[in-house]
């Protein structure tokens, strides 16, 4: 394949921050068009780009490859599925759908059009998860017993932005939940059961803001939670076994960076947080590793060349939205739900 064309449906944050710089960056990509309103100002920083008011419009009227939706969650299922019947590959933002019947549907379609489809799961790139993720493979807290991984913000108000909105996909579960049980199912696989509460706890809030599931298994409880009220620093990660436990503070700094406009090469070196190992011998620090949300759109490339797995299969993401069902049902029900 020459260079991939690229649309990308969309233009706020998740666009300009999270696509936009590596698509411009990755040797192979070529931004031809973008689906927005804000004609002026997407002309203002990318003037050799069409821009169409739809989607439609611009399958019609431009030779794409690749097409980026960043649009709001209750429209990843039309516009995925449009691309798709117009023989395109597609990344959708995260969450993959609002529904996992939406999301078997467009495996399918996919499959059948023999395109890619991928889903923006970049966290699996953070540096803290990364982390994590070899001190397991090393063996270092033996068996584990129970894991507690938490994205916890201070924004006791609720904001005037669509994700706080009442509709389908909305809230902190489909919002900041798609990256902690994603990278949980990645860490640990599928579980037995699922429990725990979901729930509108800032004052004329219409969404879920705060939750704290658990996702069990035969010897192992992970806990995942996020809540709008922690004014200190966010416990990321605390991780407990028969050898030793590890604790890491704070967030990946990735999205941070982008924000102030780092390149994204440069992305990803976090040197001022550290994981602690504590053992019967004492605490030890841990480097982080290096995030790398580059390496999504690199893999992506490589994926749509025929040389590699997509950095993200659709499956895994289609489980994504089922933990995520399964614990809605759970905090509407007061019930454990096994899914197994």
């Amino acid at each position: 394949m020459s260079n991939v064309n690229v649309a990308v449906v969309g233009f706020g944050l998740s666009a300009k921050v999270f696509h936009l710089p590596f698509v411009n960056a990755v040797d192979g990509y070529s931004l031809r068009a973008i689906v927005s309103s804000q004609q002026q100002a997407i002309l203002e920083q990318y003037p050799e780009c069409q821009v169409y008011p739809t989607l439609a419009e611009l399958l019609a009227g431009a030779n794409i490859d690749l097409v980026i939706i960043t649009s709001p969650n209750d429209s990843h299922f039309k516009l995925a599925k449009t691309a798709l019947n117009a023989a395109c590959h597609v990344v959708v933002e995260k969450p993959f759908t609002v529904s996992s019947e939406q999301a078997e549907e467009l495996i399918a379609l996919a499959a059948s059009q023999q395109r890619q489809l991928t889903v923006y799961h970049n966290r699996r790139l953070d540096g803290d998860f990364l982390t994590v993720k070899k001190v397991i493979e090393q063996n270092r807290l033996g068996n584990l017993r129970r894991v507690a991984s938490c994205f916890d913000r201070f924004r006791p108000d609720v904001r005037d932005k669509w994700k706080e909105h009442p509709g389908p996909g909305n809230g902190a579960l489909y919002d900041l939940g798609s990256h902690l049980i994603d990278q949980s199912l990645q860490l640990f696989g599928w579980p037995e059961a699922v429990s725990g509460r979901c729930l509108a706890l800032r004052e004329h809030s219409q969404t879920t803001d705060y939750f704290q599931i658990t996702l069990h298994y035969p010897e192992l409880e992970v806990q995942l939670g996020s809540s709008p009220f922690n004014a200190g620093k966010n416990h990321r990660f605390n991780l407990q076994g028969d050898k030793g436990s590890l604790n890491i503070y704070g967030l990946d700094n990735q999205e941070e960076q982008l924000a102030q406009g780092v390149a994204v090469t440069a992305l990803g070196n976090d040197t001022e947080r550290f994981a602690t190992l504590s053992t019967v011998a004492g605490d030890e620090q841990v480097a982080l590793q290096q995030g790398n949300y580059l390496a999504f759109y690199q893999q992506l490339l490589l994926a749509l060349q025929k040389q590699h797995a997509p950095p993200v299969s659709a499956e895994s993401a289609w489980q994504v939205i089922k933990i995520i069902e399964a614990a809605i049902k759970a905090s509407d029900s007061g019930n454990t739900i096994y899914v197994s």
